[in-house]
């Protein structure tokens, strides 16, 4: 690879729960909220329906997690650039 990553600490979108679900771990809450340290490798839009069926994009981040090597989608504002 030419260049080299950033380094990010990132979420993943937080749920839409009450917290019965949270404390059930119907949700699987603490899994989708925990920090995540991996290496953001760009913006990209991506198509979305919203709840009336209309076709939108939103920006997101893809970044890849460092300890499973999983590639997540995830919004700009839950990613945070770290500098080491």
């Amino acid at each position: 690879m030419d260049k080299e990553l950033r380094k990010v600490k990132f979420t993943l979108e937080r749920i839409r729960a009450t917290i019965g679900d949270i404390e059930s771990g119907g949700e699987n809450a603490e899994e989708i909220m925990k920090e995540r340290i991996g290496f953001f490798y760009g913006f990209g839009n991506f198509p979305f329906f919203d709840d009336e069926h209309c076709l939108h994009d939103q920006c997101m981040g893809i970044v890849e997690e460092k300890s499973t090597g999983k590639v997540y989608n995830v919004l700009p504002e839950k990613i945070q650039f770290i500098n080491e």
